[in-house]
C-alpha cells in the first residue's frame, strides 16, 4: 500500500521526547461541482487558519518548498495535509478544565499541533506524564471545535464517530514510559528525536490511509442505518395509507382515486429505498472485507508495516462493531408491498364495478322513463318547413305533455 512520504524540517523545538496525538474523523465539506474543489477548499482553509492569531506555523505539506511529499488522493475529498499550531487557554478546554476543577489529577496543555487533510483531523501536544496524557485526551474535542470555529464559513465540518472512543497515539524516540500500560494508547518508537510538527507528520504518514478508510466506512454504515430507518418509516406510512383506503366509503370516489395514486407513489419510493440499501450495503461489505484482508496481509510484516499502529488502534477500537451492515428483511417488505398492491387492485375493481353498475342503472332508468314518450314525441315533431312560430308551439306542447304524464 502506498503511503505519504515527506520530510519536514524542524520549525519548533520540543522540550519533551514524548508526544500524544489523538485522531478525529470528520469531513470538511463545501458544495461545489468543480473538479478542483478539494484544492480550492484547501486554499480557503489555509488562508482562514493563517488569519487567526491563535494559529501559527501553518504549513501546506503539498506546496511548501521544504517539504517533499507524495499524496495519493482518495474518495474525492482529500487534499495534501495542512499542519499548524494552535494556542488554546486551559479555561477554553471545557471538559478538561471542568474535570481539573473538580479535583481530577490533570495537567492541561495550552499549545497543540494539528494536521487536517479534508477528511482526517489529528491533534496532539507534548506529553511527559500520565496527568498530561489525561488532560490532552480530554482537551481533544475542544481543540477540534476551536479549529471548526476558526474555519468558520470556509467549510462545513461534519463529525464522524465513534465518539468519544478515540484511540490516542503516544510517540517517542525513547522507550515507552511505565504508565503507558495504564492507557489505551498505541505506542510508536521513533528512530530519531523530532519536533512536535515532525512527530505529528510522522504519525499522520503512518495512519491516515487506514483511518480514513475506517472513517469512510463509518459514514457508509451510518448511511445504510439511515436508509433502514427510512424504509421502516415508508413501510409504516404505506400500511397507514392502505388502512385509510379500506376505511373510505363507497361514494367517496375522488378520495379513493387520490389515495390509490398516493399508495402507488409510496410503493415506488419504498422500492427505491430498498434498492439504495441493497447497493450501499453491498459496497460497505466489500470495503469491510477489503480492510480485513489488508490488515491480515500487513500483520505478516509486523514492525515493517507502516500501518501497524493504525491497525493496532483499530483493533483496540473494535472497528468491526462500528462498521456493521444494518440488515433488513427485504423479503418480508416485498411481501407487504405485494399485499398492498393486491388490496388496492381489489378495492379498485370493486369501486369501478359498483360505479359502473350505478351509472348503468341511472342511465337505464332515464331511458325507461323517456321510452314511453318517444312515439308520441315523434308524432308531435313538426314536419320540415315548419316556421319558427309553430316550432315554439311544438316544444311548448311537448313540455306540457311530459308534465301531465309524470
Amino acid at each position: 500500500m502506498e503511503t505519504v512520504r515527506h520530510r519536514l524540517e524542524s520549525t519548533d523545538k520540543a522540550t519533551s521526547d514524548y508526544f500524544l496525538f489523538v485522531s478525529f474523523g470528520g469531513l470538511f465539506l463545501k458544495s461545489s461541482g468543480e473538479s478542483d474543489a478539494s484544492e480550492k477548499l484547501k486554499e480557503q482553509l489555509l488562508s482562514k487558519l493563517r488569519s487567526h492569531r491563535e494559529v501559527s506555523s501553518v504549513v501546506d505539506l503539498g506546496k511548501d518548498k521544504i517539504i517533499k511529499v507524495y499524496v495519493r488522493t482518495f474518495h474525492g475529498g482529500t487534499f495534501a495535509p495542512l499542519v499548524g499550531t494552535l494556542e488554546l487557554p486551559a479555561k477554553q478546554q471545557e471538559f478538561a478544565y471542568a474535570f481539573q476543577q473538580s479535583g481530577e489529577p490533570l495537567e492541561l496543555a495550552e499549545k497543540f499541533v494539528f494536521v487536517v487533510d479534508g477528511q482526517l483531523l489529528l491533534i496532539g501536544a507534548e506529553c511527559k506524564t500520565i496527568e498530561e496524557f489525561a488532560g490532552i485526551s480530554l482537551a481533544g474535542p475542544s481543540v477540534r471545535d476551536k479549529i471548526k470555529e476558526l474555519i468558520g464559513e470556509a467549510a462545513r465540518y461534519e463529525t464522524v464517530g465513534p465518539l468519544p472512543a478515540h484511540i490516542p497515539f503516544l510517540v517517542s524516540s525513547s522507550d515507552a514510559p511505565n504508565w503507558v500500560s495504564q492507557t489505551r494508547s498505541v505506542f510508536l518508537k521513533l528512530k530519531n528525536s523530532m519536533s512536535t510538527q515532525q512527530a505529528i507528520a510522522e504519525v499522520y504518514d503512518r495512519v491516515h490511509f487506514r483511518l480514513s478508510d475506517f472513517y469512510n466506512m463509518r459514514c457508509e454504515s451510518d448511511q445504510v442505518l439511515d436508509l433502514s430507518g427510512q424504509i421502516g418509516d415508508a413501510q409504516t406510512k404505506l400500511l397507514d395509507m392502505l388502512v385509510n383506503l379500506l376505511g373510505s366509503r363507497w361514494f367517496e370516489l375522488p378520495k379513493r382515486i387520490q389515495t390509490i395514486a398516493q399508495i402507488r407513489k409510496e410503493i415506488a419510493d419504498l422500492l427505491r429505498l430498498l434498492s439504495l440499501h441493497s447497493s450501499r450495503s453491498h459496497n460497505l461489505q466489500n470495503d469491510i472485507t477489503r480492510l480485513e484482508q489488508q490488515i491480515i496481509r500487513d500483520s505478516a510484516l509486523h514492525e515493517a508495516s507502516p500501518e501497524r499502529i493504525a491497525d493496532e488502534a483499530l483493533a483496540k477500537l473494535y472497528w468491526k462493531d462500528h462498521t456493521k451492515v444494518s440488515e433488513i428483511d427485504s423479503n418480508s417488505i416485498l411481501t407487504v408491498v405485494e399485499h398492498v398492491r393486491s388490496e388496492i387492485q381489489v378495492t379498485q375493481n370493486l369501486t369501478v364495478t359498483f360505479w359502473a353498475a350505478l351509472v348503468g342503472a341511472v342511465v337505464g332508468s332515464i331511458l325507461t322513463i323517456l321510452g314511453g314518450n318517444l312515439q308520441a314525441l315523434a308524432k308531435l315533431i313538426p314536419q320540415s318547413g315548419t316556421n319558427g312560430h309553430n316550432m315554439l308551439g311544438f316544444w311548448f306542447s311537448v313540455f306540457r305533455k311530459l308534465l301531465s304524464e309524470s
